[in-house]
């Protein structure tokens, strides 16, 4: 005999266990530049799907990123760009698709303009190429990528980076760390409005104090959670030698 209130509890239980994954992200990742904080919807949904249910069950319905922006940190290196306002740096991810970042801690790898983690900066023609005798890197708040070369006065246009502004509701963020266009929904167009701050970084938006009181929480509501199904194991047992008796 098993009531079915265990198959709640384990419900909540395991919904709990997997907020606590996101909300451990999150903290080990207040400290990296650009990052959005993430968090689950929830939904209530009627056991056996009966509306008259006086039981239900608690189900991680999406996960959603939370596009508060986060703290500018001033650093002064040429190729720290920060975003002013609204708007995405456009990067090529690792699955070759165009992908979206706040990040903006740049730097030069295999001759091409990239990110911290090695993803290549888009442009609006194309990869941004360095030159290898480049000497200054300037980042223009339009995006626009200036070198000079060894030897020379003036400053060299490579390229523009592409920035884009689509509706937060299209975005949705990868095992990459990258947001994407959901469900497939191809690259966004360049945005003239979007505008970059050189010199500058932008931190991460999560809140350690109040992520870590969230997890707190979350661990007790999962300890509740795993304590009932053990009471409710005990009383099905209990239950069950009372039949075994009275037959």
């Amino acid at each position: 005999m098993a009531d079915k209130s265990i198959f709640i509890a384990n419900s909540g239980a395991n919904n709990a266990m997997r907020r606590m994954a996101v909300i451990t992200n999150d903290l080990a990742n207040a400290n990296t530049t650009g990052f959005r904080a993430d968090f689950e919807k929830m939904k209530s949904v009627p056991l056996g799907n009966n509306p008259n249910s006086s039981r239900t069950y608690a189900v991680a319905e999406s996960t959603w990123s939370d596009f508060t922006p986060g703290p500018m940190i001033t650093t002064g290196r040429d190729l720290d760009v920060a975003l002013s306002g609204k708007g995405f740096i456009a990067v090529q991810s690792s699955q070759g698709d165009e992908a979206y970042t706040r990040a903006g801690a740049l730097q030069v790898r295999n001759g091409v303009l990239a990110t911290q983690h090695g993803e290549p900066v888009r442009g609006t023609n194309g990869i941004i190429n360095i030159p290898q005798n480049a000497n200054k890197i300037v980042v223009g708040a339009d995006g626009t990528v200036s070198v000079q070369l060894m030897g020379e006065k003036d400053m060299v246009t490579q390229g523009q980076i592409k920035l884009v502004n689509p509706a937060i509701s299209q975005l949705q963020k990868g095992q990459d760390g990258l947001f994407h266009v959901a469900s497939g929904g191809g690259s966004v167009q360049q945005d003239d409005s979007v505008r970059l701050l050189s010199g500058a970084l932008e931190g991460s938006n999560v809140n350690p104090v109040d992520t870590l009181t969230k997890l707190i929480d979350l661990s007790r509501r999962f300890d509740m959670q795993t304590n009932f199904m053990k009471s409710v194991e005990s009383n099905d047992e209990q239950a069950n030698k009372l039949l075994d008796v009275q037959g």
